[in-house]
């Protein structure tokens, strides 16, 4: 097989991982977020919260499932993040911290 079509796989892990390390603050993020807006202005986020929460729980099993299936170790280790109790503080938080993620992804 020609280099360029081989692959880095400990470079993969180590990808990976970094992505894995981002997706584990986004479902403790978005679970702080669901669990902590009050407010009739925010009541309708904060299911949608919970939802996000779960969809980011699924991708990070599957990223999980992609390092394991390189031979690698998946981290346990989770991005750092805030909690605030102000609802309009809590969403802007969130939606950066999300935008990290997209951009390592």
């Amino acid at each position: 097989m020609p280099p360029e079509e081989t692959m880095e796989v400990e470079e993969q892990i180590e990808c990976l991982n970094r992505a894995l390390r981002l997706q584990h603050r986004s479902v403790i993020h978005y679970s702080l977020v669901a669990g902590s807006v009050i407010g009739l202005e925010y009541q309708a986020h904060a299911d949608k919260m919970k939802e996000h929460a779960l969809a980011e729980l699924e991708d990070a099993t599957r990223l999980v499932e992609k390092i394991t299936a390189l031979g690698g170790e998946p981290t346990t280790e989770v991005a750092p993040l805030s909690f605030t109790a102000d609802p309009s503080e809590a969403l802007e938080g969130l939606l950066a911290n999300e935008s990290e993620t997209l951009e390592t992804m």
